[in-house]
């Protein structure tokens, strides 16, 4: 993004920070000027007044050489001298300073602490807070039954011996005094009986109570270890019952009973490499399941989870019959992978190593990786209305918009949709020069938006699932290898207001098919009633023929 742009698009703030700069520095340019004009002038000033006295000094000068070299071995034998008491102070102070470091006294090191002792200074801490409450405690109560007593003192004075009611209240409230004090008689027992350091009047630390707690957190610590194995060996056997159902059928049946595929392998949890029974040892020996049965077995269980079922249950049960169609689209995909890595060596593995980009907050682009470890979190990425009609009215102009940045010679709208309707190609690309062609896929259809606005944002955002739909707006620029993608990368970050860059070429990042695609989201703001997010997609031909085809 050019500098102008990025001025135009900063906030009032920014703009009104960057003006004062620019004062204050006009201002300091200003001031060094007019010190230097001083400067040179007394320079000047002073140049003149000693003219006659450097042509009095070089009439009475003597230009006799002996005496000339005289002069100057005097002169530096001075300056040697000096130096060389200067270099004899300098050595003896260093010298100094280092006999008064070595003869510092330094403070003892602290001895490690056992981890007894640190149990005992916990238990001592937690113990004299507990005694300080408890005697504030007692107090406020001593103090709050004096002040009754004298209350009832005072109207018992008032009033005569006869008046029963109040010499009862008396009555009660000297049991209450004696209650009170029996029971933090009985409080101080047993905090004696259980108190860690020494009680009043003694010495050394009750060690029977301290062996008593810590044999006691150990016996609590066996019992949490002992729960967390049999809790353990329960989400075994639930997670081992769930993979038999998640099984599909035809693998099941391939090779009957003693089918191989009728346990999940070992490796694929982790939490049971320490728990596992004999017969899943043995099958880690066993054949893996291919990839076409791996995606049918997620793609069964994702359908079964959406719809409430078993995979097992019939409705369920009609997801194998896209089986030989999907095998022949992973071969398809395969061979393009194949195409890919094989077309020149090392690129393909440099955008496998590119990490995903976010824009955060300080307006630039940053790997996500970057990005935690500054501990700062990511500009949420939606659109700015979550009004699906006015949305997809601007989404049919801004595809029109985004389409005109790859034209070379300009058109307007009307003339677009004849020049480069959906579904064609257009071969002169002007934002990216190394691309082969531009794919125009068209802008998101209105069902298409609603089924994956309803499927995906639905659950969590409700009423505001529209706002996430960020592809509504579209194209595809398609490239002969992985290096001119990359090349073609850079243009784009360098032509647009980028604000995502999502690598599908990273192997944690591939969807099952084995797809390899870069997306970017742009923010188009020229010819448009509000700015909108589009996306880029830029793939390699070999993928694009793939997906064609599949």
């Amino acid at each position: 993004m050019s500098p102008q742009r990025r001025m135009r698009d900063a906030s009032p703030r920014l703009v009104e920070m960057h003006n004062l700069h620019k004062q204050k520095l006009a201002r300091w340019e200003k001031k060094k000027d007019a010190e230097e004009e001083r400067e040179l002038m007394r320079i000047k000033h002073d140049a003149e007044v000693a003219l006659p006295m450097r042509i009095a000094m070089k009439a009475q000068t003597n230009f006799d050489p002996h005496e000339v070299c005289d002069r100057l071995y005097k002169e530096y034998k001075h300056i040697q001298v000096n130096r060389s008491i200067l270099q004899q102070k300098f050595e003896d102070e260093e010298e100094k300073k280092l006999q008064d470091e070595r003869t510092r006294p330094r403070p003892p090191a602290a001895l490690p602490k056992h981890d007894i002792d640190r149990f005992y200074e916990g238990v001592m801490d937690w113990e004299n807070k507990r005694r300080q409450n408890l005697e504030r405690a007692q107090e406020s109560k001593i103090h709050q039954e004096r002040k009754e007593l004298d209350l009832v003192g005072r109207n018992a004075k008032m009033r005569t011996l006869e008046e029963t009611p109040w010499q009862r209240l008396h009555e009660d409230a000297k049991k209450r005094s004696q209650d009170l004090k029996d029971k933090r008689g009985e409080e101080e027992q047993r905090m004696a009986l259980n108190m860690v350091g020494p009680p009043k009047g003694r010495r050394g630390a009750n060690l029977d109570h301290i062996n008593k707690l810590f044999y006691e957190s150990e016996a609590r610590a066996r019992k949490n270890t002992e729960q967390c194995a049999l809790w353990r060996a329960e989400e075994a056997r639930k997670y081992r019952e769930n993979a038999r159902k998640a099984m599909s059928p035809t693998a099941l049946s391939r090779k009957g009973a003693n089918s191989k595929l009728s346990e999940l392998p070992a490796h694929r949890d982790p939490m049971l490499l320490k728990n596992q029974e004999p017969e899943l040892k043995m099958n880690r020996r066993c054949e893996p399941l291919d990839p076409m049965g791996h995606v049918l077995l997620a793609i069964n269980a994702a359908a079964a989870q959406r719809c409430a079922c078993a995979p097992e249950d019939p409705q369920s049960k009609g997801l194998a019959a896209v089986g030989l169609s999907l095998k022949e689209a992973m071969k398809i995909y395969q061979m393009a992978a194949a195409a890919s890595d094989g077309a020149k060596k090392g690129c393909s593995a440099s955008l496998k190593g590119m990490k995903s980009q976010r824009l955060y907050a300080e307006g630039q682009l940053m790997e996500e990786e970057e990005g935690f470890r500054r501990c700062c979190a990511p500009d949420p990425i939606r659109q700015l209305t979550d009004d699906f009609e006015s949305l997809f009215t601007a989404a049919q102009r801004a595809q029109a918009a985004l389409l005109m940045t790859f034209i070379d010679t300009p058109t307007n709208f009307q003339e677009l949709d004849k020049r480069w309707p959906a579904g064609s190609k257009h071969s002169c690309v002007k934002a990216a020069p190394t691309a082969a062609f531009a794919y125009n896929p068209g802008p998101k259809s209105k069902q298409a938006a609603c089924i994956k606005a309803q499927v995906q944002f639905g659950p969590s955002e409700g009423a505001r699932r529209f706002m996430h739909l960020l592809d509504l707006a579209r194209i595809s620029l398609v490239f002969k290898d992985s290096s001119l993608l990359r090349t073609g990368l850079e243009h784009i970050l360098a032509s647009f207001e980028v604000v995502q860059v999502r690598n599908h070429y990273q192997p944690q990042i591939q969807g099952l098919l084995g797809e390899r695609w870069v997306e970017v989201l742009v923010v188009l703001k020229d010819g448009l009633t509000f700015p909108m997010v589009c996306e880029i997609r830029l793939e390699e031909e070999c993928f694009f023929n793939a997906r064609m085809q599949a």
